[in-house]
């Protein structure tokens, strides 16, 4: 049996700011990258840029089951302190560095450290509001992460491009750092009640993917890939129509913020509608957005970007709940597993992938190809419709 949490307000604080702090840590990897291929010292091609991406995101998404397996050994509390803190030292190393093998290298040993916070503190928030409320603390700590993807912009704006990346990014690890320090202090009397030691011993039983949720995982696998390379390679695509650097990391601010309000209302009209009618709303406006950035030196930017940001990140949300649909209840802790670590597979292949494109092609060209893998996450969808009516069947 696993023990209630006796302090879940302290449970849902910790976790909400940690996923904000994770969130903030990787996604401040796009305006790094940004001023990385800025600097003469350090000449990168977009190959190169999707491989340094690809390799931070993967090594947190492949550590996810590790940190899973180690809770029963250590309290999740401090798995979750120590990942974000590995995270922050791998980028004030990443200051340092001097060579493209360096930053590889860093980049895949730093990214390791992000795989305790989304399993580990979502399961810490679940556990802790077992009896009410379950849903609304889950979708807090969600929300959190969106929080902190938007502060990397800023960050950007403010403290990488004003001090330069390398000063600003030691400024910036070194304030998280003490952020952690303080952060612990406060909950430290707490962490006795952060624990996810159980009295069993047993291995769980292998979940075998039914046919739905497998067309699920294909879905998710293409959406999580073209939001995280349209995140990391729209900057690019807006400097190459002469935007300077400011505006591209205020315009990605803006991409942010809608991904956070998509989230939300895409949960809300998830309530209220079915679920390929908002696929169709959400993928469909992505799709049609991206076919406008071929043109996009004569379109008013910033709202475009803030719509993108809607569709973009909203349709995650709704692939997420069709697991509820699609996968009995005595299988669903092993089959959100499976489907977090597709999604982080996704977000690690597609980066790679369209940056390889943009060098041998264009990196406008990129803009047409998430538009069509928009349109494939759609045409997907309606499989996960009849699939899901056969299995209730």
């Amino acid at each position: 049996m696993i023990p209630l949490n006796k302090k879940p307000k302290q449970a849902l604080i910790f976790g909400s700011l940690n996923h904000v702090l994770s969130d903030f840590l990787f996604a401040l990897m796009v305006p790094i990258l940004i001023l990385i291929k800025d600097d003469p010292n350090l000449p990168m091609n977009y190959t190169q840029i999707g491989v340094i991406r690809m390799l931070h995101t993967g090594s947190a998404g492949l550590s996810q089951i590790p940190f899973g397996l180690i809770t029963n050994l250590f309290n999740e509390g401090w798995l979750i302190i120590v990942g974000n803190a590995w995270v922050t030292i791998g980028l004030i190393i990443l200051s340092y560095v001097q060579t493209y093998p360096s930053i590889v290298f860093i980049s895949l040993v730093g990214g390791i450290g992000g795989g305790a916070q989304h399993p580990l503190a979502t399961n810490l928030v679940s556990r802790s509001y077992e009896n009410k409320n379950q849903s609304t603390a889950i979708g807090t700590v969600n929300f959190a992460g969106d929080i902190g993807k938007i502060l990397a912009p800023l960050c950007g704006t403010f403290i990488l491009a004003t001090l330069g990346w390398r000063k600003g990014l030691k400024v910036t690890g070194i304030s998280t750092l003490i952020f952690i320090f303080i952060c612990s202090l406060s909950v430290l009397k707490h962490f006795k009640y952060f624990t996810s030691k159980t009295t069993s011993n047993k291995i769980p039983n292998i979940y075998k993917p039914s046919l739905p949720f497998i067309v699920l995982c294909c879905a998710l696998f293409i959406d999580s890939g073209i939001r995280t390379a349209a995140i990391t390679f729209i900057p690019f695509a807006l400097k190459s129509i002469d935007l300077d650097t400011d505006n591209v990391l205020f315009l990605l601010t803006s991409l942010l913020i809608g991904g956070a309000i998509g989230k939300i209302l895409c949960g809300w009209l998830n309530e209220r509608y079915n679920f390929i009618s908002i696929v169709l709303f959400t993928k469909g406006t992505t799709a049609l957005i991206f076919f406008m950035f071929m043109f996009s030196d004569k379109l008013p930017l910033l709202p475009l970007m803030f719509i993108l940001g809607l569709g973009l990140n909203g349709t995650s949300s709704i692939l997420y709940g069709q697991v509820g649909k699609t996968v009995s209840i005595s299988s669903r802790s092993s089959s959100y597993a499976y489907l977090y670590t597709v999604g982080e597979i996704g977000s690690a292949v597609f980066p790679f992938l369209i940056g390889i494109i943009s060098d041998v092609y264009s990196i406008t060209l990129t803009n047409s190809i998430f538009g069509f893998c928009a349109l494939i996450v759609i045409a997907v969808s309606f499989f996960i419709k009849d699939t899901q009516i056969k299995n209730k069947i």
